[in-house]
């Protein structure tokens, strides 16, 4: 049963990630939504596409990734369903059915299953059951996918009428087992609902588990989601939240709320067993209170713009924490991130922490007096309060006694490229340090046991100065200074124009922590890289390069995320833009020169194949002399999205002009298709095998 309910899940939201905000048209009102889903649930996702988020993103693949990574996906759900089971190939017709329109994009989810791109959508819990609730654009269409996939797959189904619904309900326990689970897709109309009927489900759970009744007390009464959106500033284009107190109180006290009552329902008696075990009442009293301190994880999209071809969204994801000490000693570590640190547009990556060094040790003993001295009752909790009182955080000051006046620090990569030799042959970023004592931190070169960094001398009236790195070529010279209260450790030119703003920089507490990636820039770096990097990885590395280089083409994205704390608790801020993916239509039929991608990265040439409109082909490679062919094929070719099969007609070689010829048996390839350009594009074989190989086609 476990294994069924984790492949639905991890379908369930894939389904819901694909895009920010994937669904309906004419589908259920975001109140009628909100009106079906419990208003004690435990875990909700849901929110609005517009026509204008959806019309940006309907070239998008619907799960970014390499035709490699999907067969090992395949592979994994064959390994925990059984390759042979009519419920994992029901689940990879679907998935070829998606993958058989061109280039697997959000438009093609909608004109092959029929599921809208726009509109109103949730993922959430009914008690302890996931439900996902979409909208059909085309129900027709998507009648068709799921048909065709049980007809390729035997794996039936029954029939039910619930409400005004007409459900598919697929068995998918084996019929051992004590608890009977089943898949149920239910219909009405345009609303789709996917979720799971449970045991001895009656008519009436089943009719508000899929929407067509609705509970008592819903979201839509109780006003949770505005109050969010309000309290945090969130817009319709997602909101979610986590609520630990629920999940806690379920667990601790069943009958609490619904989630509870469904663990105590559906879980075998040693399970719920297991969930009270060693739970005594002081312990259910203290554990309570601790969930009751961190109520909820929420999160949403604050901002989300689309200028030309650019999409800006930004979006705040926030701990809750009720306790006011705790987040007064937390906000006193605050500490100063690096300005350059925080904008992912312009570099390859970056990281920083910001600490108040000064506050540290006080904040961490006054949070640790704080637990060590909490009224708990529940012997664990006293166990720990005994084993942290074994260690002092006078400790801590010790060993932070050289590091006074450092309120954080940053690191951030602008280029990198390595030779064949595997070295580095181009290096830019900014290292610095933002602290009240630059001159003190710089004078503790002389500590680092390096020949030459432990008599170099920074001087404080800002001065660059060369710095010895051992393993770096001549070309790549870094550089240390003192600017302002920041001390930096650069090279390379764009980060020695980040240098000249930053001693103007004041060190005022911004946060705790921030990364940033820059997918484009990726994108470019494996365009320019050496092949030797790959090489190390042999042809299984190559093959990798020349994956990511197609992945990349349609993820062109960056962004930076933030941590913090405030009054709310602890929090992350979020920022990204990404571009409108530029669509490549593969029109195959024409004369292309080969080449084959060998071990060492290096493109072989090969010989020459012809694809014909009416769906034939051939090859011929000639002899090195050119004076004859040495190999010779015919083959039959369909097209499926961006996978070619070939089926091979006629197949022969010989070793010289002179040679007589030999038969090759005849196979089927398939050929799924990368690196779209005007000049031609490449065929990927076998991926995720021994046997994969890359040929390049390039018009003649």
């Amino acid at each position: 049963m476990t294994k069924w309910i984790l492949i639905v899940a991890l379908a369930l939201g894939g389904v819901i990630i694909w895009k920010f905000a994937p669904l309906t048209g004419d589908g259920a009102s975001k109140s009628d939504l909100l009106a079906t889903v419990p208003a004690d649930t435990a875990f909700y996702v849901g929110g609005n596409s517009s026509e204008e988020l959806a019309e940006f993103m309907r070239d998008y693949s619907i799960i970014p990734t390499t035709p490699t990574q999907m067969a090992q996906w395949a592979k994994m759900l064959e390994d925990i369903s059984g390759s042979e089971t009519p419920a994992a190939q029901f689940f990879a017709s679907l998935q070829r059915q998606i993958a058989a329109t061109e280039g697997s994009t959000l438009t093609a989810l909608e004109k092959t299953g029929g599921i809208s791109n726009t509109g109103n959508y949730a993922l959430y819990l009914h008690g302890a059951v996931p439900v996902a609730r979409l909208t059909l654009s085309d129900p027709a269409a998507f009648d068709t996918m799921i048909e065709k996939a049980v007809a390729d797959s035997n794996f039936t189904y029954n029939k039910a009428t619930i409400g005004s619904a007409e459900a598919r309900v697929w068995r998918i326990t084996d019929a051992d087992e004590p608890l009977q689970v089943d898949l149920a897709v239910a219909v009405a109309g345009s609303d789709l609902a996917i979720t799971f009927f449970i045991g001895a489900d009656d008519e009436a759970t089943k009719k508000e588990r899929i929407g067509q009744s609705k509970p008592a007390k819903s979201l839509a009464s109780s006003g949770e989601i505005a109050s969010i959106q309000k309290q945090y500033g969130f817009n319709d284009a997602m909101v979610t939240f986590v609520h630990i107190e629920r999940i806690v109180q379920g667990i601790l006290k069943p009958d609490s709320n619904s989630f509870g009552k469904d663990l105590q329902r559906y879980l075998p008696e040693d399970a719920k067993a297991g969930l009270a075990a060693d739970v005594t009442e002081a312990c259910r009293t203290d554990y309570l209170s601790l969930a009751a301190s961190m109520p909820r994880l929420v999160s949403g999209y604050s901002a989300l713009e689309i200028k030309g071809n650019t999409l800006y969204n930004a979006g705040d994801f926030i701990l809750e924490l009720t306790n006011e000490s705790v987040k007064t000693e937390l906000g006193k570590m605050r500490g100063h991130l690096p300005l350059h640190t925080l904008n992912a547009s312009d570099k390859l990556m970056s990281f920083s922490a910001g600490v108040n060094m000064d506050q540290l040790v006080p904040a961490v003993t006054a949070l640790w007096n704080q637990f060590t001295q909490a009224p708990y009752s529940c012997e664990a909790l006293v166990e720990m309060q005994n084993k942290a009182k074994e260690t002092s955080p006078a400790m801590l000051a010790m060993a932070m006694g050289m590091a006074q006046g450092v309120k954080g620090l940053g690191v951030s990569f602008y280029d990198f490229k390595m030779d064949e030799m595997m070295m580095p042959s181009s290096l830019s970023f900014l290292a610095s340090v933002a602290t009240e004592n630059p001159g003190t931190l710089a004078s503790l070169t002389s500590m680092i046991p390096v020949p030459g960094l432990n008599e170099l001398v920074i001087p404080a009236d800002g001065t660059a100065v060369p710095v010895p790195v051992p393993m770096l070529p001549p070309s790549i010279e870094v550089k240390a200074a003192i600017k302002g209260k920041h001390l930096v450790v650069y090279a390379g030119a764009k980060a020695e124009a980040e240098v000249a703003k930053i001693e103007q920089e004041a060190i005022t507490p911004n946060g705790l922590y921030a990364i940033g990636l820059n997918y484009r820039r990726f994108g470019e770096l494996l365009e320019l890289q050496s092949n030797g990097m790959f090489a190390q990885g042999g042809g299984e590395g190559c093959i990798a390069q020349q994956e990511m280089k197609h992945m990349m083409q349609n993820l062109k994205m960056d962004f930076a995320v933030s941590f913090d704390v405030n009054n709310q608790g602890l929090v992350g801020h979020a920022e990204a833009s990404m571009d409108k993916p530029i669509t490549s239509t593969t029109k195959l039929p024409g004369k292309y020169q080969l080449a084959y991608l060998d071990g060492a990265c290096n493109w072989e040439t090969a010989g020459v194949e012809t694809i014909n409109a009416d769906g034939t082909g051939a090859v011929i490679e000639k002899s090195n002399e050119g004076d004859c062919n040495t190999y010779e094929s015919a083959y039959t070719w369909t097209q499926a999205g961006s996978v070619v099969s070939m089926a091979s007609t006629s197949d022969r070689y010989r070793e010289s002009c002179d040679s007589e010829w030999d038969d090759n048996d005849l196979s089927t390839y398939e050929c799924h298709i990368l690196n779209v350009s005007e000049t031609g594009f490449q065929c990927l074989f076998d991926p995720g095998s021994e046997d994969a190989s890359i040929y390049s086609y390039t018009r003649m």
